[in-house]
């Protein structure tokens, strides 16, 4: 009961993730919040804003309690652990795709030909869904833009698999039928403003330059972000679009846009509840441990205070002992001494006599 009533008291003050649907937006803030729950929960708040720890110290520092507590919670903290990769993955992936956005909105700022952008946009029609991170209207062509920021190289083969490359190959998605949604999805917004045959060109920009990219599927063209504002000024077509054009069709998508919420991927009560479980477990321990530690010092303790007891009541006939020896020895250095003296005389007459 007491464990029980210390999960519901931990889950009970964990605010973040509080409702059952999110849109995208809300997603990094609350991931954030969580994290810093689990923190405060774990260290002191000056200890977690001194040190700015993160979920992966949160961890550490349990492990060391199991350890501490031989191991009495081993399946609870795997657990724990497991879970937390994907909140840990879920974070930095927001916090990189929001600055691979960040440098590619900046980068079509530069544009030197007459263009309009969206940014951000989400669609859905049926089971399909998706988010475009911005759409450029310009005279010749609507450009789907796709931004990544990766760290390893990338390889995407002919039938549009885009995988990592690294030691091994990873596969991350394909991007070829990512691509064909969002162009699907946008191209049914501009449908119903008469311009469903709309020039639509898909481009996945690279925020970083130091990677390598092999594009061999043709129905879309990568490029890094330096690139970017040159393909778009310099696309190969006439002039099709006038102003009034771009306006309807952003018009059109504003309309289409549906900016919905929806589940998370992980269940958050379950993570919360695997948490609070491993940490009641391990105060619990904790607890019994510091009791047991208590316990053998309060036994230390009282068996010293017993010896010294028995030593001071022991004390006046240890006392009395060592007077009684020391009288002795005394007595028997007076005799020793008056023998030595009547010796001494004796010896002294007998000789003064024979002279």
């Amino acid at each position: 009961m007491v464990k029980e009533k210390r999960i519901n008291e931990i889950i009970t003050s964990m605010q973040s993730f509080n409702k059952d649907l999110f849109r995208k937006a809300e997603l990094l803030p609350e991931y954030l919040d969580l994290q810093k729950e689990l923190i405060n929960l774990t260290f002191n708040d000056s200890h977690a804003e001194n040190g700015k720890l993160r979920i992966w110290d949160v961890e550490k520092h349990l492990e060391k309690l199991n350890d501490e507590c031989c191991h009495i919670a081993d399946e609870e903290l795997e657990v724990f652990k497991e879970e937390s990769k994907f909140i840990c993955n879920a974070i930095k992936s927001e916090f990189s795709g929001n600055a691979g956005e960040y440098k590619a909105f900046r980068s079509l700022e530069t544009l030197r030909c007459k263009n309009r952008v969206m940014k951000n946009i989400e669609f859905k029609s049926g089971d399909h869904r998706t988010e475009i991170d911005a759409i450029v209207f310009t005279e010749k062509a609507v450009f789907i833009i796709e931004v990544k920021n990766p760290h390893r190289d990338i390889y995407i083969d002919e039938r549009g698999n885009y995988c990592r490359v690294g030691d091994t190959m990873h596969l991350d998605c394909n991007i070829g039928e990512k691509m064909n949604d969002k162009v699907y999805l946008l191209r049914e917004a501009l449908k119903s403003v008469g311009y469903a045959n709309a020039n639509i060109i898909s481009l996945v920009v690279f925020t970083n330059s130091t990677i390598h990219v092999d594009n061999r599927y043709d129905y879309i063209t990568t490029c890094f972000l330096g690139n970017l504002p040159h393909i778009i000024e310099r696309y190969d077509g006439k002039p099709i679009y006038g102003e009034n054009n771009i306006s309807v069709m952003m018009e059109s998508v504003s309309k289409a846009e549906c900016k919905e919420a929806y589940p998370l991927e992980i269940d958050i009560n379950q993570y919360k509840y695997h948490f609070a479980n491993l940490m009641a477990t391990l105060e619990e321990a904790n607890k019994k441990c510091s009791e047991t530690i208590d316990t053998h010092e309060a036994e230390r303790e009282k068996a010293c205070q017993d010896t010294l007891s028995k030593e001071v009541s022991e004390m006046p006939k240890l006392i009395k002992n060592h007077a009684d020896k020391a009288s002795s020895k005394i007595v028997t250095a007076v005799r020793i001494a008056v023998a030595f003296g009547a010796g001494f005389i004796t010896s002294h007459i007998i000789g003064s006599y024979r002279k």
